[in-house]
């Protein structure tokens, strides 16, 4: 793969003139800040999109290739320090022993590489396998091919795959480990179709200590009763029951899985939704009822990861149940059950539980810390990955840090995003902008301060009456562990946050 040497190397001011470049008057106020460093997306072999595998590999697809949606043309891995000290954009290309050739990399776990993890999954049109990361050789092997086609498959970062597939009465699983050595088993809900009444599954990437990857829910019903179940499958592929309770009617259940938790809602009649959350964490099974609730919208479950207690909390109607347009997050402590701890916001999102990432009803974005007070908003910003952030403000993008300060100089940009600790997407009307931040300071305009969002939110209700955690139902009670988030397997994801694709 050839980068296009007419760019290499410029700097952000340098390389695309007025497009980047942001004229400071006589009268605006000057700061001593990291200076940007940027190359255009299209440059890196005409690439269209980057795909963020972590630990410095990206993906790329040039728009060139239409055969295959979302397929990956080149690997290469980004040398941030060396960019950094030179001033010159840094790469070289990552070697693979796989066709490169229409393949395409599953994100259903979250990112393969990020933090220690070293292994992830990629398909062809009929075939998947999980291949493995040699960071000191800048290499990628193939791990182990997946066998089960018809499955539906989600590989961890620690090189473990589950693959599961319905059957009228039960659910058919396979767990691979790292070397691809396979453990298959059945979880039987019922002896006959008619008394399965339900059943989902939601895979867990609790990687680095977690006893479970994966939950499974199920109904089961006979004359009179029904019982709602949630077994954990672990690692060496068997399953074990978590929790199990008995109900006269059950008109639906819903589970979602995260990075240390499992949480569910089930619809009853007259009383409504239950919503149950076990933690990982601490062993314990909270409970919330109907009346833990905003503006009308019932609370759905978490999402991502609980940071101790907290976590983001879904909140959605009951007639738009399942449409995430319609509904509402709100950071909730598991320890009150009486309120959210924040506003509600369209959208919401953290990698480290300390700065979470909110758009508000208006379409602002900004954050919020733990306690879910407001810190800054802006026209547009993206999460925290390390020190920095960028946000995009009247036209100019920039870097900010933890206390919302300025740290970098300015560029023209409508948009952003945050690729990884350190790199970041600043978007124009006709480019997509690599960027970083050089050793070097430079002198550029002071930004006024950030504005706090003033509306569109929906507030928090208050006064429901509070419910205690318990011990789950189950033999034994799963050990704590800590890792990275992910969404249910059911839903459309592309990261380890509760954050919807801008447009």
């Amino acid at each position: 793969m050839k980068f296009r040497k007419i760019l290499c190397g410029v700097t952000a001011a340098l390389m695309l003139g007025s497009l980047l470049a942001v004229t400071a008057s006589a009268d605006d106020k000057t700061a001593a800040v990291k200076k940007l460093l940027s190359v255009n997306l299209s440059d890196i072999d005409g690439a269209d999109d980057f795909f963020n595998f972590g630990n410095e590999i990206y993906g790329y697809n040039n728009a060139d290739d239409p055969n295959v949606e979302n397929d990956v043309d080149g690997i290469i891995r980004i040398d941030l320090e060396k960019w950094r000290e030179t001033g010159k954009f840094a790469y070289s290309d990552v070697e693979t022993d796989f066709d490169m050739t229409d393949v395409v990399p599953s994100f259903s776990a979250g990112y393969g590489f990020r933090g220690e993890g070293r292994y992830m999954q990629f398909h062809y049109p009929e075939e998947a396998f999980v291949v493995k990361l040699d960071k000191d050789n800048n290499k990628m092997t193939t791990a182990y091919s997946i066998e089960e086609g018809s499955m539906k498959r989600s590989t961890l970062p620690d090189g473990y795959t589950f693959a599961a597939e319905y059957g009228k009465t039960s659910l058919r699983y396979a767990v691979y480990d790292s070397s691809g050595n396979k453990t298959e088993n059945t979880i039987v809900f019922a002896e006959n179709e008619e008394d399965t009444w339900w059943s989902s599954w939601s895979v867990c990437t609790d990687f680095v200590t977690g006893k479970y990857i994966a939950y499974v829910l199920s109904v089961e019903k006979n004359y009179t009763d029904q019982w709602l179940k949630v077994y954990g499958v672990k690692k060496e592929g068997a399953h074990e029951l978590v929790y199990s309770q008995d109900y006269q009617i059950i008109n639906e259940a819903e589970l979602r899985a995260g990075s240390n938790f499992a949480s569910w809602t089930v619809d009853l009649p007259v009383v409504r939704y239950m919503s149950y959350v076990y933690s990982a964490e601490d062993g314990k099974l909270y409970n919330f009822d109907k009346d833990y609730s905003v503006n009308g919208m019932g609370f759905a479950g978490l999402e991502g990861k609980l940071y101790g207690t907290k976590s983001v909390g879904y909140f959605n109607k009951e007639e738009n149940k399942g449409n995430v347009e319609d509904g509402a997050y709100a950071l909730v402590d598991l320890t009150d059950t009486s309120k959210p701890i924040s506003k509600t916001y369209k959208s919401m999102g953290t990698f480290d539980g300390e700065i979470y990432l909110v758009e508000d009803f208006d379409g602002k974005w900004g954050y919020i810390d733990s306690n879910g007070k407001e810190l800054a908003f802006f026209d547009d910003a993206s999460e925290f990955i390390g020190d920095y952030a960028p946000v995009v403000s009247n036209g100019k993008g920039y870097l900010i840090d933890r206390s919302m300060k300025q740290i970098s100089d300015i560029i023209s940009a409508k948009e952003c995003r945050t690729a990884d600790d350190g790199l970041y997407y600043f978007y124009t009307d006709r480019d997509t902008l690599l960027v970083t931040y050089s050793n070097e300071t430079v002198s550029a305009p002071e930004i006024s301060e950030p504005a706090i969002s003033t509306g569109g939110y929906v507030e928090p209700a208050s006064g429901a009456p509070s419910t205690s955690a318990s011990e789950p139902v189950a033999d034994s009670n799963p050990s704590t562990g800590i890792a990275l988030s992910f969404f249910p397997i059911a839903a459309a994801l592309s990261a380890v946050i509760v954050i919807k694709k801008k447009k």
